[in-house]
């Protein structure tokens, strides 16, 4: 709870600086956002992707050029931004300068871009970014999560300013960049979205009883809610017929993976800068019945505080969980026993979501060097995709530095980051749903209705709505 407190106490904070802001009027905002991108276009130092000059380099189709020359994959070509010798200037948290301040921007040097560091603290970070931007020294860019508030008051501008979208460097990420996009702006972006929740089981108890495993289900195309509730139920066992389970089917250390599931959170934000509250949705309704019908109903569930200890001992045959997990489970993954699927679909016709945290980059307004910080992004993004480049590379690498093997590591990229995987911008943590945890994941296994939980707090969410989104007016 001080974590909240304190979040609010910061956000409060913005608002204090916010006042004195002059009170002039405001005209339409696209039309704000295009006169600045004028104002502040450098006029020689340099070129955005959609306007360079025929003496730029081009590829065949005219638009990018690799720069590098290591990429092998010619969608994944680099824009020819005309920065280098520019400097960028970077507000940081901490209390010393990060290694690579002052130093170029990429781990190739692909536009020659120096790093300026501005250090400040989690405290002052805020006060710190809205104090440079008024003063006319904003910095070029900065690690910031989704804020409605200095979207709202103009104190971001979009990406998409200087940076085109609709190129193949981009393509696998607009689907995330658009769940957080506002007034058709991304204003918040990161070179690759998180998706580190998953739905590890145990293979060998699988094999065991005869039962085809998440992998084998998921590769049919028939990974589901039904199919997990089979498998839970097949896979609950009480071997000596003592009237306790000897074998789980499962244990639940993320209960919204079944609401995710659905293609929602408990709050969704909007394309207009507004979020939605579905505690009420028929979405959040089914997710939940399903959930507490496999505690209560089937009786599959183990909820002891030792689940991650049993799943090492093969006591629980799938656990839903953070990719953080295979530390712990490494031997179980090298020897085979243990591996990880997506979270199951809610139906066999149904697609595919996983839960994604996304936008930690922002660019703020009056940045004096936007194409810098542009090309920055560009070149983090093609060094991601770079096959080149990526890590681990070799099996040993793979244990050492991820602690799973190389199979995993490339299952984790190949499907949870195809298409046709959608993701669902994670905001329990954005909205402080957590503070009604117990409501939501206790009561209903207590036996209260849903119905009647999902209408007394959803008016308590709402106010934390307003406040995220309007702390600031």
């Amino acid at each position: 709870m001080k974590k909240y407190i304190r979040i609010f106490a910061l956000i409060l904070t913005v608002l204090l600086a916010l006042a004195i802001v002059s009170c002039a009027k405001t005209e339409d905002k696209e039309a704000d956002a295009n006169e600045e991108t004028q104002t502040e276009k450098p006029e020689d130092n340099s070129i955005p992707v959609k306007q360079r000059d025929e003496s730029e380099k081009y590829d065949n189709e005219g638009q990018f050029v690799d720069i590098v020359g290591a990429n092998d994959n010619p969608d994944y070509l680099l824009p020819a931004y005309n920065v280098e010798g520019s400097t960028v200037v970077f507000l940081h948290v901490g209390e010393v300068d990060p290694p690579d301040a002052d130093k170029p921007s990429t781990e190739r040097d692909i536009y020659k871009i120096t790093r300026k560091t501005v250090v400040t603290t989690h405290e002052e970070k805020l006060n710190k970014f809205v104090s440079m931007v008024l003063s006319d020294d904003s910095p070029d860019w900065m690690y910031e999560g989704y804020q409605p508030t200095l979207i709202n008051k103009g104190y971001l501008q979009g990406w998409d300013n200087y940076i085109d979208f609709s190129v193949g460097l981009w393509e696998e990420l607009v689907p995330s960049l658009k769940n957080l996009e506002v007034d058709g702006h991304f204003y918040t972006m990161a070179q690759r979205g998180a998706r580190w929740d998953l739905c590890w089981y145990n293979g060998a108890i699988f094999e065991e009883y005869g039962m085809t495993n998440p992998r084998e289900l998921y590769e049919q195309g028939n990974w589901t809610w039904e199919t997990f509730r089979e498998s839970a139920l097949a896979l609950t066992v009480d071997l000596n017929q003592d009237g306790v389970n000897d074998i789980w089917g499962c244990a639940i250390d993320d209960p919204t993976m079944f609401v995710i599931a659905t293609g929602r959170d408990f709050v969704s934000l909007n394309n207009d800068g507004t979020a939605t509250n579905n505690v009420e949705s028929q979405e959040v309704a089914r997710a939940m019945q399903f959930y507490v019908d496999l505690n209560i109903k089937d009786k599959v569930v183990y909820n002891g505080g030792d689940a991650r200890d049993l799943f090492v001992l093969g006591k629980v045959a799938m656990f839903p969980a953070g990719a953080w997990h295979r530390m712990v489970y490494q031997d179980m993954i090298v020897s085979g026993d243990v591996f990880f699927v997506p979270y199951p679909k809610e139906t066999k016709d149904g697609i595919y979501y996983v839960k994604e945290s996304m936008g930690s980059e922002v660019l703020p307004k009056g940045a004096k060097n936007p194409y810098g910080s542009a090309a920055i992004q560009c070149g983090s993004r093609y060094d991601r995709l770079d096959l080149k480049s990526q890590i681990p590379m070799t099996e040993e690498e793979a244990l050492e530095k991820n602690n799973w093997t190389l199979e995993c590591e490339n299952w984790l990229w190949d499907e949870f980051y195809k298409s046709d995987k959608t993701p669902v911008q994670i905001t329990y943590d954005m909205f402080n749903v957590g503070s009604f945890g117990g409501d939501i994941w206790l009561r209903p296994k207590e036996g209260e209705p849903w119905a009647t939980i999902a209408a007394e707090i959803a008016p308590l969410i709402n106010d934390n709505i307003d406040r995220v989104l309007n702390v600031a007016d």
